[in-house]
C-alpha cells in the first residue's frame, strides 16, 4: 500500500443516469416526499412530545387546562435527566480512553469439509498401498488423519493467516481510523446518541464522498514542507435529525424500500458540490440562480420543532439555506425507459435498479445508480427500544411518558398543598365585626366586634389545612423508581443509591450492577450491530473499491462496544472478588507468591496500570532476598498493610467455623454479645 488515500479519489465512472428527463424524475421525488409527509404525522407528534418532555415544556392544550385550576404549573424534568444519564453511560461505554470502538477481525479459517477429508484419506491410502502397507491399516490411517493430522493442519493454517494479515490489518486500521477522525465519524456518534435516547429512531449518514477543505503538509517549489489548506474528496459522516428522514410508508428497515433525506445547505456548500463525482454542474448553477433567496421543503412539524429547539423558522427569517431532497431507492427499469433512458442502458425493463437522485425544487442535481454494489443506502438506523416489524421504535420519553405525566401531577399537587397549608384559612363574621375593620392578618392584632345579633359564634375562626407533603413525596419516589426501571437507566448512576437499592458489600453491589446492566448491554449491542458495524464495513469496502487501500481477504470490521468492553468490566469485578476470596486464612499458604504476583499483574493491566513501575526490578530483588532468608514462597501472603490498604482485610474464622472478625463480620453477624452486666 504505497499510495496514501489523500492522493486518491473515487472512480470517475459513477453510472450516471444522463438520459433521464429531469422534470419527470423531479416530479416523482416530490410526489414520494408528499406521500411520506402525509403518513408520518403520528411520528411527528411523538418527536414533538419527546422534545417537550426533555425540555420541560407542557403541551399548550394541557397547559391551558392546568392554568384553569390556578395552581402550580411546574414540570419535573425527570425525562431530561434520565436521557442525559443514558447518553453519558453510552458515551462512557463506547468511547474508552486509548481504545478503538472497532477492530478488523479475520474470519475463522474454514474447517475441511467432507470431500476434502475423503480426498486426504484416499491420497493417504494410495500412498500406503504404494509403500507396501496392508489394506487393513486403512481405518487406522483415517483415525490418525482425523484425530491428529487435520487438527494440526487447521492450527497451522490459522497461525499462517494471522501472521500474514497482522501487518496489513494494522496498516489498513490506521488509514481507516485517520479517515474516520477526519470525516467526523466520532463527532457524529456523539450527536447520534443525543437523538438516540430521545426520539423514535436515530440516524447516521455515511460514508458520503464530498469535496472538503483540510489542512495538509505540501512541498513548495523550494522543497520545504508547509501546512496549507487544500481541497480533496473525502468520506464524511453526520448524524441526521429524524425530522429530516422520510421513509416509504411500507418500510420496516433502511434498505427494504425508498427513503428520502431532506438536507439544508448553505449556498456555499451547494456550490462546493461542483466537481464532486456524480453532480451536474449546470443544474447546480441553475439552482443557485433560481433560489438565491433560499428554498425550503416544509414539513408539518417544522415550525413547532424549530421553536422548541430554539432554532429559526426559515419562512419567517428569510433563511438563505437551500433544501435538497435526496432520494435513495429502487426504480423499475420500465420507468427509467419511460423517463428517457435507452434499451442498451436498461437490460431488463422489469428489473429494479437502485438509484440515488438529488433534487432541488425542479432541478435534478444528481442522478446515478447506487454506487454500492449491494444496493445499500448510506444510512444506518437504530432505536433505543427496537420494535420488530416497525421502522420507528421508541425513545426514553415515549417509554416513560405516562410516568412523567404522573410525576408532574404529583408534584403539582404537592406544591399546591404546601402553598395552601402554609397559612390558615380564616372565616370572619361580618355581622359581628365593627364597620370598616381591616381584613389584614397582622401579629398581635386586636379585633373590635359587636354583638348585634346576640350570636354566640366567634367573630373569627381559623382553619389550618392538612399538609400531606410526605405521602405525596412517597408517591413521587415510587413513580420515579418506575421511570428508572422502565427506561433501563439505574438510579445509582445518579449517585443516590440507598440501602434498599444495594448491599453493603462489593460482591452484592457488583451483582446489582450485573443485573441492572443487562438492558444497557442490549442497547449497546443494538448500536454495535445496527450502527457501528454496518457503517464501518461499508467504509471498509468503499475503501477497497475506491482504491484507498488493498483488500485483506477473509476479514471484516466488528464493533467492541457490547462484547469486549462490558465483558472486561465484569471480568475486573470478578477478579476483585477472587482476590478477596484467596485472602481468607483457609487459602493462605496454598497459593505461591509467584501466583499472587501474576494475579496482581493481570489486574493492573486491566486497569491500565504500568506493571513495570508497580514491580520494579529492585522490589523483586528485595523480595527474593527475603524469601532466600528463610520464608518459603508458598507461605507468603499479601496483607492489606503491605499493599497500601487497597485490599480489604481478611476475615478470621473461629474454631467453630463462624466469622469472628473482618469487614464482613460487622455486616452479617448482628448477634447480641454477652458481657458481664447484661446484653450490649
Amino acid at each position: 500500500m504505497a499510495e496514501k488515500y489523500e492522493q486518491l479519489g473515487p472512480p470517475k465512472d459513477m453510472n450516471l443516469l444522463d438520459d433521464v428527463v429531469p422534470s419527470q424524475l423531479a416530479g416523482l421525488i416530490q410526489k414520494s416526499f408528499a406521500e411520506s409527509k402525509l403518513l408520518r404525522a403520528r411520528i411527528d407528534k411523538i418527536i414533538i412530545d419527546a422534545e417537550r418532555a426533555v425540555s420541560g415544556d407542557y403541551d399548550p392544550g394541557k397547559l391551558a387546562l392546568i392554568a384553569q385550576l390556578k395552581g402550580s404549573t411546574s414540570f419535573v424534568e425527570l425525562t431530561g435527566a434520565i436521557c442525559r444519564m443514558a447518553r453519558a453511560i453510552l458515551i462512557d461505554v463506547l468511547f474508552q480512553p486509548g481504545k478503538q470502538m472497532w477492530e478488523i477481525q479475520g474470519l475463522p479459517v474454514p474447517q475441511p469439509d467432507y470431500e476434502t477429508k475423503s480426498a486426504l484419506i484416499d491420497t493417504a491410502h494410495i500412498r500406503m498401498k504404494l509403500g507396501g502397507l496392508h489394506h487393513g491399516h486403512h481405518d487406522k490411517v483415517k483415525d490418525v488423519l482425523e484425530d491428529y493430522i487435520l487438527p494440526i493442519m487447521q492450527k497451522v493454517a490459522e497461525a499462517h493467516v494471522r501472521e500474514t494479515t497482522a501487518a496489513a490489518v494494522e496498516e489498513v486500521s490506521n488509514i481507516i481510523e485517520d479517515q474516520l477522525v477526519e470525516g467526523g465519524f466520532y463527532t457524529a456518534i456523539e450527536e447520534f446518541l443525543d437523538y438516540f435516547v430521545k426520539y423514535p429512531a436515530a440516524f447516521i449518514k455515511g460514508p458520503v464522498f464530498v469535496k472538503d477543505k483540510a489542512m495538509n503538509w505540501v512541498d513548495d517549489r523550494s522543497g520545504e514542507r508547509q501546512l496549507k489548506g487544500i481541497e480533496k474528496t473525502m468520506p464524511i459522516y453526520k448524524a441526521v435529525h429524524p425530522k429530516d428522514i422520510f421513509p416509504a410508508p411500507d418500510s420496516i428497515s433502511i434498505d427494504d424500500s425508498w427513503l428520502i433525506h431532506r438536507e439544508s445547505l448553505l449556498p456555499g456548500d451547494l456550490y462546493d458540490l461542483i466537481g464532486t463525482p456524480g453532480f451536474d454542474e449546470e443544474a447546480i448553477r441553475a439552482a443557485l440562480t433560481d433560489y438565491q433567496h433560499g428554498y425550503h421543503e416544509q414539513a408539518p412539524a417544522d415550525m413547532v420543532l424549530n421553536t422548541l429547539e430554539y432554532r429559526h423558522n426559515p419562512e419567517m427569517t428569510q433563511s438563505k439555506k437551500i433544501d435538497i431532497l435526496e432520494y435513495w431507492g429502487p426504480l423499475q427499469g420500465q420507468m427509467l425507459l419511460d423517463y428517457g433512458m435507452t434499451a442498451s442502458e436498461i437490460e431488463d425493463p422489469v428489473k429494479s435498479y437502485d438509484v440515488c437522485v438529488y433534487v432541488c425544487g425542479r432541478h435534478v442535481l444528481k442522478a446515478m445508480l447506487n454506487p454500492d454494489p449491494l444496493g445499500r443506502k448510506p444510512f444506518a438506523k437504530c432505536s433505543y427500544n427496537e420494535i420488530p416489524g416497525r421502522f420507528w421504535g421508541e425513545g426514553i420519553p415515549k417509554i416513560i411518558d405516562d410516568i412523567q405525566t404522573a410525576c408532574n401531577q404529583v408534584v403539582r399537587a404537592l406544591l399546591n398543598n404546601a402553598a395552601i397549608a402554609s397559612g390558615p384559612q380564616v372565616e370572619r363574621s361580618v355581622d359581628r365585626l365593627v364597620s370598616g375593620a381591616s381584613n389584614s392578618m397582622i401579629p398581635w392584632g386586636v379585633w373590635d366586634v359587636t354583638d348585634v345579633q346576640m350570636s354566640g359564634a366567634p367573630a373569627i375562626r381559623f382553619y389550618q389545612p392538612q399538609i400531606i407533603v410526605t405521602p405525596l413525596i412517597q408517591i413521587f419516589q415510587h413513580f420515579k423508581a418506575l421511570a428508572h426501571e422502565f427506561s433501563g437507566v439505574p438510579s445509582f448512576n445518579f449517585g443516590n443509591a440507598t440501602a434498599q437499592d444495594t448491599t453493603s458489600t462489593a460482591s452484592g453491589f457488583s451483582m446489582l450492577i450485573s443485573q441492572t446492566a443487562k438492558s444497557m448491554k442490549l442497547i449497546v449491542l443494538n448500536i454495535d450491530t445496527r450502527i457501528t458495524e454496518p457503517i464501518l464495513n461499508r467504509h471498509y469496502y468503499f475503501g477497497i473499491w475506491f482504491r484507498y487501500f488493498k483488500a485483506i481477504r477473509d476479514t471484516k470490521i466488528i464493533a467492541k462496544g457490547s462484547s469486549s468492553l462490558i465483558a472486561k468490566e465484569q471480568q475486573s469485578i470478578r477478579r476483585n472478588e477472587f482476590m478477596q476470596t484467596i485472602q481468607l486464612p483457609l487459602f493462605q499458604g496454598l497459593i505461591p507468591r509467584e501466583g499472587l504476583i501474576n494475579m496482581i499483574k493481570e489486574m493492573a493491566l486491566s486497569l491500565e496500570i504500568d506493571v513495570e513501575k508497580l514491580f520494579p526490578e529492585e522490589s523483586q530483588t528485595a523480595a527474593g532476598s527475603v524469601a532466600a532468608a528463610g520464608t518459603p514462597p508458598s507461605a507468603v501472603s499479601i496483607s492489606p498493610a503491605a499493599n497500601g490498604g487497597n485490599l480489604p482485610a481478611a476475615m478470621s474464622i473461629n474454631p467453630a467455623g463462624d466469622r469472628s472478625s473482618g469487614q464482613d463480620f460487622s455486616l452479617y453477624d448482628q448477634r447480641p454479645q454477652i458481657r458481664q452486666g447484661g446484653v450490649r
